[in-house]
């Protein structure tokens, strides 16, 4: 039932997601050959979300799968919904500039056949999430 925020591609975006659209993806990308992988996140987070990167804890994000050079982060976000919280995620999906941002369950993209995910990360994921409950 955990919700994460997640990037539907828009082709009207830079070109190189083009053959993307409509896909759904987790936010993220490549790491340069000189940055970290933190450093890596937060790049590309800022490039993908903009100034609502600055509004999360970086610092505490996981590591949930790192398998040669694919690093797959979990970071815990408060995306109920709820009174407190619903202009935060009205903000978030302002910001993004890859395509559309969208909060969805987990259970429901791992069910979608429109989603893409690199192998194994499903079941990294679900950990990171389980670990975030405890």
């Amino acid at each position: 039932n955990q919700r994460v925020a997640v990037n539907i591609k828009d082709c009207t975006q830079p070109q190189q997601v083009a053959q993307f659209e409509g896909l759904i993806s987790m936010f993220g990308g490549a790491i340069e050959d000189h940055e970290s992988a933190l450093e890596a996140l937060e790049r590309e987070l800022i490039e993908e979300l903009g100034e609502f990167t600055h509004t999360l804890f970086l610092e505490d994000a996981r590591v949930c799968l790192n398998e040669g050079s694919i690093v797959v982060f979990a970071i815990s976000c408060d995306l109920s919904g709820n009174r407190h919280n619903r202009g935060r995620i009205q903000e978030l999906m302002r910001s993004c500039n890859e395509g559309e941002a969208a909060i969805r369950t987990f259970a429901f993209i791992c069910r979608k056949p429109d989603s893409f995910f690199v192998p194994g990360s499903k079941s990294a994921i679900l950990a990171a999430i389980s670990n975030f409950d405890r």
